[in-house]
């Protein structure tokens, strides 16, 4: 991997350059380029444009990295709860292999007509950066290391109107011998898809739902008022929308209620608590630890 250099150089200087075609030294161990997480806006990577355009078409990422809110693989299956603040990582799975091999990474989400899907934050200032590239909001990484290969940071959804959202990203295995052999770059597309009961939460007949813990290890309680009577059913969703776990249905009338649920036998991780009477749902995010 190289390094991008910009220096002030005096005008002749620049001038010979610009007749013998020279370009600046690019790669980018230091701070990562925007508009190469391989999204449909630019469709670029680093394998296609910039510092390693001859290595031709970006590899397929499936088995080197993952996407993940908390310890959740992010999969085609996941869906989102509008509004909700995720703490999303880029994982690399490979094993290191040298002492001088560095990794980098680019993300971006994006709705099916190519804007901003949802708003990036960054949470770790020292390895990660944020930039803007013909309106899309990119993050990557900021002084590729060898001892670092996942970053983390936010994620906030978008309203449920905004439809499915697609992550793209990329990687780079870079074994840092100062030019592009031996780099590689890898690429994936993840789309995922609003939780359609959510958008129900104005209407239900339950009304200030409260979960607490929240991260939880043993043992979940809810409060929650009810409108009307009701009948009323809770269950863990995983990330993926597959259900983990049921709780008792119970009838109840119209005031104030508790309930506890045990949920030590639940794998930690991120899940969505489903709160459903007379047939509309309140949903809140558990992080079960």
């Amino acid at each position: 991997m190289k390094l991008k250099f910009y220096s002030l150089v005096a005008f002749s200087t620049a001038t010979a350059l610009m007749l013998l075609n020279i370009k600046p030294a690019t790669s980018n161990q230091a701070q990562f380029v925007p508009g190469r997480s391989g999204d449909t806006k630019t469709n670029l990577t680093c394998a296609t444009s910039g510092c390693h355009s001859n290595l031709g078409a970006a590899q397929n990422g499936d088995a080197i990295f993952d996407i993940r809110f908390s310890n959740t693989n992010v999969t085609s299956s996941t869906l989102y709860v509008p509004g909700q603040q995720y703490t999303t990582a880029v994982l690399i799975k490979t094993p290191t292999l040298s002492a001088n091999q560095r990794y980098g990474f680019s993300l971006s989400a994006l709705t099916a007509s190519k804007t901003n899907g949802g708003t990036i934050t960054v949470t770790d200032a020292v390895n990660t950066g944020k930039s803007t590239f013909q309106s899309v909001d990119y993050i990557g990484h900021l002084n590729a290391k060898n001892n670092i290969k996942s970053w983390a940071f936010k994620w906030t959804a978008p309203p449920a109107s905004a439809g499915p959202i697609t992550f793209y990203a990329t990687v780079n295995l870079a074994n840092g011998n100062g030019n592009e052999a031996g780099d590689s770059i890898y690429s994936r597309a993840i789309t995922i898809n609003p939780d359609g009961s959510v958008g129900v939460n104005e209407v239900s007949s339950i009304a200030g739902l409260q979960i607490y813990p929240n991260p939880v290890s043993n043992y979940l309680n809810i409060s929650y008022s009810l409108m009307e009577n009701a009948r009323v059913a809770a269950e863990l969703v995983a990330m993926d929308g597959k259900l983990v776990k049921s709780f008792d249905a119970t009838e109840l009338t119209t005031g104030n209620h508790t309930a506890k649920f045990d949920v030590q036998d639940i794998p930690a991780g991120s899940y969505l608590l489903r709160v459903n009477a007379n047939g509309k749902s309140v949903v809140k995010h558990v992080f079960k630890i």
